[in-house]
């Protein structure tokens, strides 16, 4: 009997214990929620409480997105546009849900179109474009009635639409983006920059696409054709020359979203273990 009394006490602890531990698991999720909560509202309170004199502040580059945008893409201009003395503020909408914005998104949206200095659109697809442009237009128009100067370039994937009735600079802008590539988009921004600024637009070269197909090694200095030219580049390279060969296929929107460090660092690997890789 004192067996089976000591079992059932032990029994009652542990079922005290078990309750214990799920209920504080509740309070702390119900804290971390409420917590979250707090965070985001106080987000969105300086997201939209940005003074409405000041448009254009600050030479802010607006960069506006649809879900499918890498993040190494939008990574790749947020880190020209800083590195040229722009402020980058960054929107993101999903691609599924209601086709209007919900009354703190459009907020949000009006406060940072007052801001910007210039807007991005990246629209790699027709229904990105067709989905954005209904979530966007009559916010876009209201801010352009306003300021006509405002550029707005919308990024497509085959050329831009006639529809939209771009600029020279929101075309050329756009052109750039499109190319892709970390030289394409730093000129993009270096024209972003300029104009608000206030200053002449710079000479540039003409974008320069990244080709369908290609042979890459980081050393190199520019993509190879074939696989002859790359071997003729490999024979004059020391820690390259007669060694054996490894081709590491990838797909071409590494290099047009400027994504390439971890590929860098992959191909050295094989140098270091006496290999050639490109």
């Amino acid at each position: 009997r004192p067996a089976c009394q000591g079992a059932a006490l032990s029994a009652s602890i542990s079922l005290r214990a078990a309750r214990l531990v799920s209920w504080a698991s509740r309070v702390i999720a119900r804290a971390v929620l409420g917590f979250l909560g707090l965070l985001m509202s106080w987000m969105a309170m300086a997201q939209t409480s940005a003074p409405a004199s000041m448009p254009g502040a600050a030479g802010t580059l607006l960069w506006i997105t649809g879900e499918v945008t890498p993040v190494p893409r939008t990574a790749l201009v947020e880190r020209q546009a800083r590195e040229s003395g722009l402020r980058f503020v960054h929107i993101d909408h999903p691609l599924r849900g209601p086709a209007t914005l919900d009354p703190a998104a459009l907020s949000a949206l009006q406060a940072s179109l007052r801001q910007a200095a210039v807007v991005w659109i990246d629209a790699p697809h027709a229904s990105i474009q067709a989905r954005l442009g209904g979530m966007l237009g009559d916010a876009l128009a209201q801010e352009r009635r306003q300021r006509p100067g405002l550029p707005v370039s919308w990024v497509l994937p085959a050329g831009d639409d006639p529809a939209l009735a771009l600029t020279p600079l929101e075309s050329r802008m756009a052109a750039y983006l499109r190319a892709g590539g970390l030289v394409n988009v730093r000129n993009a921004v270096l024209l972003a920059a300029a104009h608000a600024q206030g200053r002449a637009a710079p000479a540039l070269p003409e974008p320069h696409p990244w080709p369908a197909r290609g042979l890459y090694h980081p050393d190199a200095p520019s993509l190879m054709a074939d696989a002859q030219a790359m071997s003729r580049w490999m024979q004059v390279q020391p820690g390259l020359r007669d060694k054996p060969v490894v081709a590491v296929l990838v797909h071409r929107y590494h290099f047009i979203d400027g994504n390439t460090e971890w590929l860098d660092q992959w191909l050295r690997l094989f140098a270091q273990e006496g290999m050639a890789a490109y």
